[in-house]
């Protein structure tokens, strides 16, 4: 009897098609608490014979199903079609279905069905202190780690890893032209495009950048009310984090921590790469794999806002060609990542009436949290009073205010601001305010001073005919840019200042020593070289190096030069990457540097006999084509 092989095909899936989907419609899927779903992957496998003496003797396939942890329930309901079947897991601890053939028929179709019913909950998912490699989808470039430290001051909490995806949430654009490839997170970073896979490995490259544990999540969503034309569950991706022995989830593409009942998870792995595949054991044959459309059916569910929003309007009446301060006070039951939308009453051709900056914001807090919207009212009639109703949400919440816009009358308060133009990150500030009553009663006025983040508010009286001296201290950005700062006043008037955040750097990395190869279980050193280019400076260099992490304190003297140097040892086989930051004594960024480090096995000696035969024989050839003058 011949003897038979093992044929191996591995498929890859990047988690681009739409799965089809029946059932009950969601309104909201943000409100989503409670799912009971049916989840149906089918398809057909084909043994092609390539001679006549082909021949197959067992036949598997492995599929990811939806996982059971303390978040979700799943169990199998049906499987058809496979002589038997059991359960496994990959390397990273996700469970598979193994589904096997006895004998399996060569050219005819084999047809598979699995069926698996899940009930989900929106509450974390408890720890399992999974650990995932830097692959190269996220691995970080200096930009991103420039940004990530910008964001979270190197910071790891819930708070900064939810302040990170609202960033990447507001930085890259949908685009459904790269459902079908998947890029990584250094490309994504320059061109601010793609879909979720882009999404969640820019953000997952940032995490990883400032020393997060954290993993990518591929699964399936509701997309209804979130992708235009959609009103089905869609193959979906979005991460986990662990922080304190906590495990937080966040979906970039949708600004939404935690993701709602409606997200069902299949896979944890290191990045957007999902792989299932199957295995033969034959001679002469080649697998064909056709997969349907996953078909999910929403069976059951329950909802409930996961904020409650309350809307002020200052000041709730307010003069045409004025301005109108939207404050939405915020409560949550932990952190949360989620979307502001709001929305005025239309005009006669259906454009809004008042002129919002940023009607759809990111908002990220943790149990309590406050947003303030600058609202421009229009000119109206002479003689005419509006009133205009005010939409807004947040966290699958709902509601209305109001706002009355009256003819202008004389204004009888007037604003100056005296500040600085130009500041470094995290800088202090003095805003001074000078304020002029020109009515003849006094008047009890809030004035709000809005920066980046930092938003701050204070009541004032002010007599008539007089003026008073307001003074707010604000916290510059931590990230440079162009900024606006926003002086408000309960009167209605508005003043605007450009403000430039600009980098603030006293320090640079000037040289990296690494070694290029090492063997597994080979120590070398990495050596960071650093320049000062002002007053004495504590620093602080960080070095990630595969699953290693080293940080190290300098003092580096006035203009001067300092080495920090690290000892390595290889561990595993692979590419690991290197990211290494240098921090001030307060965290602030100064530098970064990204590459890798091969860890390569020395070759048998029957690897090596067979490479010097090889070079050899190569050599005689060529020796042989010279002589003959070839």
């Amino acid at each position: 009897m011949p003897k038979l092989h093992s044929c191996l095909v591995f498929l890859l899936f990047i988690f681009a098609y739409i799965p089809q989907a029946s059932g009950l419609l969601i309104d909201d899927p943000e409100n989503v608490t409670y799912m009971k779903v049916s989840m149906t992957q089918s398809g057909h496998l084909r043994l092609h014979s390539l001679s006549s003496s082909a021949m197959a003797e067992t036949l598997k396939l492995s599929l990811y199903i939806a996982q059971n942890d303390s978040r979700q329930a799943s169990g199998i309901s049906r499987v058809i079609g496979p002589s038997s079947y059991r359960m496994g897991e990959d390397d990273y601890g996700n469970s598979q279905i193994i589904m096997e053939w006895e004998n399996p028929p060569l050219d005819k179709d084999i047809d598979y069905l699995v069926e698996t019913v899940s009930e989900v909950r929106s509450k974390p998912v408890q720890s399992e202190s999974r650990s995932f490699p830097v692959t190269e989808l996220v691995e970080p470039s200096p930009g991103i780690v420039e940004s990530a430290y910008m964001l979270s001051g190197g910071e790891i909490s819930a708070v900064t890893m939810l302040r990170m995806g609202a960033w990447v949430f507001s930085s890259v654009k949908y685009d459904l032209s790269y459902e079908d490839v998947t890029l990584p997170a250094k490309w994504v970073y320059e061109n601010r495009k793609g879909t979720c896979d882009e999404y969640a490995n820019l953000m997952l490259s940032m995490l990883k950048a400032v020393g997060y544990k954290a993993w990518y999540v591929a699964g399936y969503a509701y997309l209804g009310g979130r992708q235009e034309g959609a009103s089905s569950f869609g193959a979906h991706a979005w991460l986990e984090s662990e922080i304190d022995g906590k495990t937080y989830s966040a979906d970039p593409t949708w600004a939404e921590s935690p993701v709602d009942a409606t997200h069902l998870t299949v896979a944890r792995l290191p990045d957007s790469n999902f792989t299932e595949h199957t295995e033969v054991k034959s001679r002469d044959v080649r697998i064909e794999w056709n997969k349907d459309e996953t078909r999910l059916n929403l069976i059951e569910r329950s909802e409930s806002p996961g904020i409650d929003v309350d809307l002020e309007v200052v000041p709730d009446s307010v003069g045409g060609g004025g301005n109108a301060l939207l404050i939405a006070d915020m409560r949550a039951d932990g952190c949360v990542l989620s979307t502001l939308r709001l929305g005025s009453c239309v005009r006669q051709n259906g454009q809004p009436l008042l002129i919002l900056d940023y009607p759809q914001k990111p908002v990220s807090f943790c149990n309590e949290g406050k947003d303030y919207r600058i609202a421009a009212v229009p000119d109206i009639e002479a003689g005419m009073i509006y009133t205009c109703p005010i939409s807004f949400g947040a966290g699958g919440f709902r509601d209305v205010s109001k706002l009355s816009i009256v003819q202008d009358s004389p204004k009888d308060t007037e604003m100056q601001i005296s500040t600085g133009k130009i500041l470094v990150p995290r800088q202090s500030m003095l805003v001074l305010i000078t304020a002029k009553n020109t009515g003849r009663s006094a008047k009890d006025l809030r004035f709000f001073a809005m920066l980046g983040d930092d938003i701050q508010e204070k009541g004032v009286s002010i007599g008539g005919r007089s003026s008073q001296v307001v003074d707010f201290r604000l916290t510059g950005p931590q990230a440079p840019g162009n900024y606006t700062l926003f002086i408000f006043s309960s009167s209605g008037d508005l003043e605007k200042e450009d403000i430039a955040v600009i980098s603030s750097r006293q320090a640079k990395i000037t040289e990296i020593g690494i070694p290029g190869e090492m063997r597994p279980g080979g120590k070398s050193s990495i050596n960071v070289s650093i320049r000062n280019f002002g007053d004495e400076l504590d620093a602080l260099v960080k070095v990630r190096a595969g699953d290693l992490e080293y940080s190290r304190r300098l003092v580096i003297k006035a203009n001067g030069t300092a080495v920090a140097s690290f000892d390595f040892e290889a561990a595993g086989e692979g590419k690991k990457p290197v990211i290494i930051s240098l921090l001030d004594s307060s965290g602030r960024y100064q530098d970064s540097w990204t590459g890798s480090i091969d860890v390569i096995s020395e070759p048998s000696m029957k690897e090596g006999i067979a490479q010097q035969l090889e070079d050899f024989f190569l050599w005689l050839v060529s020796a042989i084509r010279s002589l003959l003058g070839f």
